[in-house]
């Protein structure tokens, strides 16, 4: 998966290239998965691992944590929350 985003303050732009593994069903209405990746935000590259679940099939919504470490030693703490359309 890639990823970018805007932080909720608007102070930067990030991106993220990662996998995400499904953990259950693909029939369940609410599935979990692990996801793992880099990030780039502003000349600075940090691991991240997280979790994520998505509600629905079709549409709904998708919430994920994500946590990173920059090079520095510094820890970073990401919440997305959105929805999504599949088609």
């Amino acid at each position: 998966m890639v990823e970018h985003y805007r932080c909720v303050d608007l102070a930067g732009a990030s991106s993220r290239l990662g996998l995400s593994v499904r953990v259950g069903r693909s029939e369940w209405s609410v599935r979990p998965a692990v996801r793992g990746g880099l990030e780039y935000d502003s000349g600075e590259v940090s691991h991240t691992v997280g979790a994520s679940l998505t509600f629905g099939r079709r549409y709904g919504a998708r919430f994920i944590v994500d946590r990173g470490v920059l090079a520095g030693g510094a820890s970073i703490v990401l919440l997305h929350i959105g929805g999504y359309i599949s088609f």
